[in-house]
């Protein structure tokens, strides 16, 4: 015998992976229906919480673009004015 399989049946010993709801990681994962529910609700709380945050980002940045008067420019050492 070598490397856990057996010369006459040529089947791996040792333990053996299952169909089913296997993970990424090879593990079974069982979750309950209200565990399943409670994680699906937490995670669309979280999502629509930061989408809430970005939109008020985008919203504060475009507030503050409108409100820049355009002016001169400093390019490196020179002055550049605006529209040129």
């Amino acid at each position: 015998m070598t490397n856990g399989t057996s010369a006459s049946s040529g089947q791996t010993q040792g333990t053996t992976q299952q169909g089913g709801n296997l993970g990424a990681t090879g593990y079974h994962t069982v979750m309950t229906a209200e565990q399943q529910s409670t994680m699906m609700e937490r995670q669309r709380a979280q999502l629509a919480q930061q989408q809430g945050a970005q939109q008020h980002a985008r919203n504060a940045a475009q507030a503050g673009a409108m409100s820049v008067s355009p002016g001169p420019q400093v390019n490196g050492a020179n002055a550049v004015t605006a529209g040129h």
